[in-house]
């Protein structure tokens, strides 16, 4: 598989995520920004947890696997 077809189908599970479940846009910004600065991200994944923090920080109730309180929200 290629590595753009990868990512698509990544943003493709998060558009299909019901409303209900999705972060408002600002969270999701705001989360993103957060783990792409932080010193465990790499490619997209977390490498405390293996997650992929783009489709973590997309649910409503993700959170960051460093602590309760690192992404406030």
């Amino acid at each position: 598989m290629d590595i753009s077809d990868y990512y698509e189908g990544i943003y493709e599970y998060i558009r299909a995520l019901p409303d209900d479940e999705k972060a408002p846009d600002d969270v999701y910004k705001r989360r993103l920004d957060i783990c792409l600065g932080c010193e465990y991200a790499s490619n997209a994944t977390c490498l405390l947890c293996g997650c992929f923090f783009e489709v973590r920080a997309a649910k409503k109730d993700g959170y960051c696997a460093k602590g309760s309180g690192f992404w406030q929200g």
